[in-house]
């Protein structure tokens, strides 16, 4: 029934309720009504309920990767949420890193959440597929060897100076 309320002012359905206040958890509201009429003032309290059970939308979730391993994309931060009931749900993300069989070779699961004043919560997840197809580089002394006949301590020397490098590890 229309008691002639809106917002916490009076409608003019009822003039002798002036105004109301609410106040109150997500998930809950208690209302206060105070009506005068003459004399007699009464004041009445009730909790209403809502029952929001709709879960945020998450928007700019980025596309699922393969990437080599010194091409990983950092973490975005143009994901949003969007809310019927909540004009700024809480986003959080986390990233999981699962092995692979090798150094430069692995699994990013990066898991988006929103949740609203309600606790109503979605999540959405990006993986990113590392991958190490980039052999190391191997650099030999600039210097050639020279052997009249095997030495292996002289290649030893030689090879010791060495070096090698990989851009994922």
């Amino acid at each position: 029934a229309n008691i002639g309320l809106t917002n916490g002012t009076s409608t003019g359905i009822n003039p002798h309720i002036p105004a109301f206040t609410t106040s109150g958890t997500p998930g809950t509201a208690t209302v206060t009504v105070t009506a005068t009429l003459g004399n007699c003032t009464d004041t009445e309290v009730f909790t209403i309920m809502t029952g929001d059970q709709i879960a945020p939308v998450l928007s700019g979730i980025p596309a699922n990767a393969t990437v080599e391993c010194d091409k990983i994309p950092s973490i975005p931060p143009v994901v949003t949420a969007s809310d019927n009931c909540d004009n700024d749900p809480e986003i959080t993300v986390k990233e999981t890193k699962i092995p692979g069989r090798c150094t430069g070779e692995y699994t990013l699961v990066r898991t988006w959440t929103a949740t609203d004043n309600f606790g109503n919560a979605v999540s959405q997840t990006q993986t990113i597929t590392v991958t190490d197809t980039t052999p190391p580089v191997i650099v030999l002394p600039q210097e050639s060897l020279l052997l009249g006949c095997f030495d292996p301590a002289a290649v030893a020397a030689w090879t010791s100076k060495a070096t090698a490098t990989d851009g994922c590890s």
